[in-house]
């Protein structure tokens, strides 16, 4: 939960300012709703949308190292010289792409652990959010 110091911020313009972001965002209703059952959608939100954020990690990490793919042809006949062609190529021009390959893994695999640790601090977030909920509901009783 975050605290809102009234003297610096009115609380309740902050969330009118971002309701209405989320309205032209069209972001459902769900995500921002004050309820109790509001608080529960939100979480089941937040859980449909870590999983896509982790099936989506899987795949970056799957694909962050940049590596060259293995030469071949399909042609029967000239298929030999084709492939002969394609290797001398890429070892003429390898150490002109290289330096753009490894500069390109080097993003890739920083992003790849930026990512993953914002998604460690939403899951704890959404954890904390859970608590506070069942907090609230258990105060209520």
């Amino acid at each position: 939960m975050i605290e809102i110091d009234s003297g610096i911020i009115d609380p309740e313009v902050l969330y009118q300012r971002v309701k209405t972001t989320a309205k032209a965002k069209n972001i459902s209703q769900e995500f921002y709703n004050t309820t109790e059952t509001g608080n529960e959608a939100n979480i089941y939100t937040l859980r449909r949308a870590m999983l896509r954020i982790c099936q989506n990690m899987q795949m970056m990490k799957a694909t962050q190292v940049i590596e060259e793919k293995p030469v071949f042809s399909n042609r029967p006949v000239i298929g030999k010289a084709i492939v002969f062609c394609k290797r001398v190529y890429r070892k003429l021009t390898r150490w002109l792409f290289q330096t753009y390959y490894l500069q390109q893994t080097t993003y890739n695999e920083a992003t790849t652990r930026t990512i993953e640790d914002l998604i460690r601090v939403q899951e704890d977030l959404i954890f904390i959010l859970e608590s506070y909920i069942e907090r609230s509901k258990t105060d209520a009783d």
